[in-house]
């Protein structure tokens, strides 16, 4: 659904150099995104649920599940190649949430702190005092034609220096 939503902005938003760069920007706005898909919105706020934890959690069946965060959402080579090294060849699945975590369920139980640290070796944030959670940036300079900073480098500054209980930031270049 999310590619078919994406896939109907870039068609309804032409092929000028003055595209809109957000749905709101666009003709229509959301409304016309979704009579697209076939769809139409309904009224009202939709409520998100906390994140899941990060870290090693017991499951009801006895196995454990490992969830982490990428920093800001984003995979480099060596943490995917990490964590494809971690689930290839095992019966263990990779979960997304829209909180941009990822979760790895039915994680042995003897195994899940061993995994969980070999996850933060590779960048990723394993535990609920990271500076990573509820952080956030766009894309930034060298990503985005309208960024005029390295807002990521700004975020993983900031990351360093955040606690566990700090507000949700959102860097924007």
């Amino acid at each position: 659904a999310a590619l078919a939503a994406a896939r109907a902005f870039l068609a309804l938003g032409g092929d000028s150099v003055e595209r809109p760069w957000r749905i709101s920007e666009m003709p229509g706005a959301a409304e016309a995104v979704a009579q697209a898909l076939g769809a139409a919105l309904r009224p009202g706020r939709l409520e998100l649920s906390s994140p899941p934890g990060l870290g090693v959690t017991a499951q009801k069946d006895g196995a454990a599940a490992v969830t982490l965060l990428p920093p800001l959402g984003r995979l480099d080579r060596a943490s995917l190649d990490t964590l494809l090294a971690i689930v290839e060849g095992r019966a263990v699945e990779v979960r997304l949430s829209c909180a941009r975590t990822l979760t790895l369920p039915d994680v042995d139980p003897s195994q899940a702190h061993a995994v969980a640290s070999r996850l933060e070796r590779a960048g990723f944030a394993v535990s609920e005092s990271s500076g990573w959670r509820g952080l956030s940036a766009c894309a930034g300079l060298g990503a985005c034609a309208h960024a005029r900073l390295d807002v990521r480098a700004a975020a993983t500054r900031r990351a360093a220096l955040r606690r566990a209980d700090s507000p949700g930031e959102h860097w924007s270049a």
